[in-house]
């Protein structure tokens, strides 16, 4: 029994229509470098994951508490906002987390008399230390 094959270009509908994103009319190498981004991001998560696990967090929770020894090194008054802004997560995502964090003293919160400001957030000094700050 013969078999037929056929060979057939199979088009796929571009995804960008940029010229400058266009290599000979195509957008494969623009595929391509999402792909790798994201493949390259998946990894960095499992690498935050696992620095975290190290002291005993979560990958978020490492991630929170580094973003708080990095802003208290630029600013002495670090607030959840802050922390929020900086890391794109909502505030009150944040908030869950340094709770957390507070809970397994990994950080402290001092809150201030003013209705505006909830509260400070702290990172005990060896982390801040390790951290560069």
């Amino acid at each position: 029994m013969a078999t037929k094959t056929r060979s057939r270009k199979v088009t796929i509908e571009a995804t960008v229509t940029r010229p400058e994103l266009l290599v000979e009319g195509s957008d494969r190498a623009f595929r391509q470098f999402v792909h790798d981004t994201l493949a390259f991001s998946a990894r960095l998560q499992q690498v935050r994951g696992q620095l975290g696990q190290v002291i005993g967090l979560s990958g978020t929770q490492y991630t929170v508490l580094i973003a708080i020894a990095h802003l208290r090194g630029m600013d002495e008054r670090v607030g959840v906002n802050l922390v929020a802004d900086h890391l794109h997560f909502s505030g009150a995502f944040t908030t869950i987390e340094i709770n957390k964090l507070v809970a397994c003293s990994t950080s402290s919160r001092r809150y201030s008399g003013r209705p505006t400001t909830c509260c400070s957030v702290a990172c005990p000094r060896r982390i801040s230390a390790r951290s560069g700050n």
